[in-house]
């Protein structure tokens, strides 16, 4: 049904239909590729290649999926990362790390999430806190970092929803490693808008560049890949780069706490989050435009597999070449 990446290779179909080798990059037809056999093009979406085991392919880098595994439950995927949090009956980090998470309050575990189980039932006093990251994602340090989660609305904020917001105990004068906060535009459109907090200092954009029109009761991903020399934080949507947030105006003197909640913003019920969370990574790297789409684009079951004495493999982001 077409592919994120692009092939030099040439396929051979096994009956007298071709293979449909346009922005697509080959489907419709059950084909085999023989050894050193050329594949075609493909544009955004999903290919899928079904070749002899015997005749195994060779990959460049850039091409994500072909995994025997599901990624979901993967902590360094698509790259090394820091920690996930799938929330299926606790908030635990699944990576080794062992970073996990503290409940303030009372939280639920929605059976409706994106991959399993999701967080849900938020307020000013319900929400979930998370240590720092030393190095990563921390209140001392300027580091590049990646930022992921799904989120699902059940309204639109009337002043906006903390996806992250202030740390616990709140106060006035305290602030987190990293805010993302969810703005009403008009209808069903939002902004997003994040700050970055370290040294002692906020550091915020003179504007916010990053809307999306979403619909209520379902899934959307945000992911923000921040790069500290330049202080630009690519806020993405969906696998989709929204905008760009430069964080480079700093607030006067604020204290600047070592973690990050989930869910609330101060005390009161008035940002907090209305509805579920799921899946929360965290990198040490900003990702680039093809690691986000593969993230978006991950999957609770295995890629590749074996059929008889063909094996078929499925890549769900890159580019690269077969």
């Amino acid at each position: 049904t077409g592919g994120h990446y692009s092939t030099s290779t040439e396929l051979a179909p096994t009956d007298a239909s071709p293979a449909n080798r346009g922005s697509g990059g080959g489907g419709g037809t059950n084909y085999n590729v023989s050894a050193n056999a050329n594949g075609g093009s493909g544009s955004s979406g999903v290919v899928i290649l079904r070749y002899p085991t015997a005749n195994p392919i060779t990959l460049s880098s850039g091409l994500y999926g072909n995994l025997a595994y599901a990624t979901t439950g993967t902590c360094n995927y698509p790259t090394t990362a820091s920690a996930l949090y799938q929330f299926e009956d606790n908030v635990n980090d699944t990576c080794p790390g062992g970073l996990d998470g503290t409940i303030t309050g009372s939280l639920s575990y929605s059976a409706s999430g994106k991959y399993g189980k999701a967080l849900s039932g938020f307020s000013g006093s319900n929400f979930v806190d998370f240590p720092g990251i030393t190095g990563v994602l921390d209140n001392a340090t300027n580091t590049d970092f990646t930022f992921s989660i799904w989120v699902k609305l059940n309204t639109i904020p009337s002043v906006f929803y903390a996806v992250t917001g202030k740390s616990s105990p709140f106060s006035g004068s305290e602030y987190q490693m990293f805010d993302l906060i969810i703005f009403p535009v008009s209808g069903n459109t939002i902004s997003i808008h994040t700050r970055r907090g370290y040294g002692g200092y906020n550091y915020d954009p003179s504007s916010y560049a990053a809307t999306s029109t979403i619909v209520l009761g379902n899934w959307f991903n945000i992911t923000c890949a921040y790069t500290a020399s330049t202080k630009v934080n690519q806020i993405y949507i969906d696998g989709t780069l929204s905008g760009s947030d430069i964080l480079s105006t700093q607030s006067s003197v604020r204290t600047i706490t070592s973690g990050y909640n989930i869910g609330a913003y101060d005390s009161t019920s008035t940002y907090a989050l209305d509805g579920d969370v799921d899946q929360i990574r965290i990198f040490p790297s900003a990702l680039t435009a093809d690691q986000v789409q593969a993230l978006y684009s991950e999957t609770t079951e295995a890629t590749t597999g074996t059929i008889g004495t063909e094996t078929w493999s499925q890549f769900i982001a890159g580019t690269g070449t077969v």
